[in-house]
């Protein structure tokens, strides 16, 4: 089984979900299990400009100015395997509107969130949670980079307990030629990913691995490679636009059982796309 790293469908930038019945659980790694890890190792790990380390997270260079990535946090909700025999389609939390993805019938939801992930900077692949699954055949998989709000409970309580998200989706702290900067985000961006062949889950299947991947030493990078002051990226910013789109295009999700940070059919000799 493999999942690519490209995207199922465009990147949409809505707050409309589908609806599941499932409630949220966890559950050791195991036959029929799967698990989301994330990492945010560079793509390309050799660039002379990019030095990740466990110590000072990740540091770039353009030849001008010096950027070092401290901490990287983003919040993640309603992850969703769909089905192959059957799709899901409800309405989003408010029951206001469909999605497009999906027409009728059932998915698994695998957790509702919203859940504050600590994305490592050191070059290593850390695993969010692990569920048990369904026996079923699922084709695909939904996940949401979330901006929580006053809208519903989960919100509130989510809230309660990290007060430095409200309406915040991501947030990245570090330096920029030695000043410290804060970099906030109200993004929701959805992310579909076909699983090509699908994936049969019995009882007895070996556990899966979905690590969702962030290049983040793409985020304030121009096209012709010079670095951007990340101060310049918050609301109403010079580079606002630039950066958001920068993130956006940075996120994956591909399977990696071995849990090193690559696609597992990169390993096979099949290159890492989608």
């Amino acid at each position: 089984m493999n999942i690519r790293s490209g995207t199922w469908g465009a990147l949409a930038l809505a707050a409309a979900l589908a609806a599941a019945a499932c409630s949220d659980s966890t559950a050791p790694a195991g036959p029929g299990t799967l698990s989301l890890s994330v990492s945010a190792a560079p793509v390309d790990s050799t660039s002379s400009n990019v030095n990740t380390t466990p110590a000072a997270g990740v540091t770039q260079n353009d030849g001008t100015h010096t950027l070092t990535l401290e901490s990287v946090q983003l919040v993640v909700r309603r992850i969703e395997l769909a089905r192959a025999d059957t799709v899901c389609s409800q309405g989003d939390d408010d029951g206001e509107h469909a999605s497009e993805w999906k027409r009728v019938g059932d998915c698994e939801e695998l957790a509702l969130g919203p859940i504050l992930v600590d994305v490592p900077l050191d070059g290593q692949v850390d695993k969010v949670f692990s569920v048990q699954l369904p026996e079923g055949t699922y084709r695909g998989v939904e996940l949401q980079i979330h901006r929580p709000w006053h809208r519903n409970q989960s919100d509130l309580d989510f809230l309660q307990a990290n007060p430095d998200f409200d309406s915040v989706s991501v947030r990245a702290e570090g330096t920029f030629d030695g000043n410290p900067f804060a970099l906030v985000e109200h993004v929701e961006a959805r992310q579909r990913y076909p699983i090509d062949p699908p994936l049969d889950v019995t009882a007895t299947s070996a556990p899966t691995n979905i690590t969702l991947h962030l290049d983040v030493s793409t985020w304030f990078l121009r096209q012709d490679g010079s670095l951007v002051d990340p101060s310049t990226a918050n609301d109403g910013g010079a580079n606002e636009y630039l950066v958001r789109w920068n993130i956006m295009r940075s996120l994956q999700a591909f399977q990696d059982d071995d849990h090193d940070g690559h696609w597992d059919g990169y390993h096979s000799g099949h290159g890492e796309g989608g």
